[in-house]
């Protein structure tokens, strides 16, 4: 078998209005780093977050999600380190809330770019993609002595 990916279509909803989405949600979220007002931070922030979990098939934010809640748990549970280590339960909860939703975004991201320039250099770029060539295994009989 001869497989010849030539695109990587991560996408689940393809619209204009994201990418604007996730260009307002950072607009916001650093004028309100730069007001130091945490409220249009976090505004920022979720509108961002949102619109990248909205782009993005929804079965890899789940996996990203998944991955992010056990980096969490063993961040602020397992084997914290000094600062997390004097928190107290429920922020230590909130601290793994906020690293799950914050790591599912950031690879949801980097997921895209990466997407965005693979389909780039096989499409325009002219190159010829990833080829897999699969064989397939003979059948082993099994012998008894």
């Amino acid at each position: 078998m001869n497989y010849h990916l030539k695109r990587i279509n991560p996408y689940w909803h393809n619209h204009p209005m994201i990418p604007t989405g996730v260009v307002v949600g950072v607009i916001c979220a650093a004028m309100g780093f730069a007001a130091q007002r945490p409220a249009i931070e976090i505004v920022g922030v979720s509108i961002a977050g949102l619109s990248l979990f909205v782009a993005v098939k929804p079965v890899f934010s789940i996996l990203f999600s998944l991955i992010g809640l056990f980096g969490g748990i063993s961040t602020f549970l397992i084997a914290p380190g000094l600062n997390a280590d004097s928190l107290t339960p429920p922020l230590k909860f909130i601290s793994i809330l906020l690293f799950t939703a914050f790591y599912a975004a950031l690879m949801d991201a980097m997921l895209l770019v990466v997407a965005v320039i693979y389909n780039f250099l096989v499409g325009p770029g002219g190159l010829s993609g990833l080829h897999l060539e699969l064989s397939e295994a003979e059948a082993e009989e099994e012998t008894e002595g």
